[in-house]
């Protein structure tokens, strides 16, 4: 009887597996709720959710990405900004410097030149660097109708 018991709580006590299984479960239902414009960002504090429609811009830190909401703090996530650039391909988030993802959607105009630099200004007045190699994509992106925003 005793090694019975010693046996059970022996494998109830197995943490990683456990955690793995409720992580599992909780994730699949969470997910399965979720409405595909939201992401989980894994950063050092755990999962959040965000609304994609919620990013100004994200900037690159080395291994981690900063990302900037329009009603939140930044989130710093645990992936590079050229992970999070592929997680962006089906909305209107562009790479428009090795070090910036911006947000098409609260561009409130470009300005500069290209021999000087473009610079991107957000509607909260953030200037983004537009590096001159991305910029021609950048602006193709623009003009081809990927995004809901064109320039005219």
């Amino acid at each position: 009887m005793e090694s019975q018991v010693l046996f059970q709580t022996s494998k109830i006590t197995d943490d990683s597996t456990i955690k793995k299984q409720v992580n599992d479960t909780l994730c699949g239902k969470i997910s399965s709720l979720i409405k595909d414009d939201k992401l989980f960002i894994k950063s050092h504090k755990g999962l959040k959710i965000i609304c994609v429609n919620d990013i100004l811009y994200c900037k690159a830190s080395g291994c981690y990405t900063e990302i900037f909401l329009t009603n939140e703090r930044p989130i710093t996530a645990c992936k590079r900004i050229k992970e999070m650039e592929l997680l962006f391909t089906n909305y209107n988030i562009v790479r428009c410097h090795d070090s910036f993802l911006v947000n098409i959607q609260f561009i409130k105009e470009i300005s500069g030149t290209l021999n000087k630099g473009k610079k991107i200004i957000l509607v909260d007045k953030t200037e983004i660097p537009c590096s001159r190699n991305r910029y021609k994509s950048f602006q193709l992106i623009l003009d081809s109708g990927l995004s809901k925003y064109s320039i005219c």
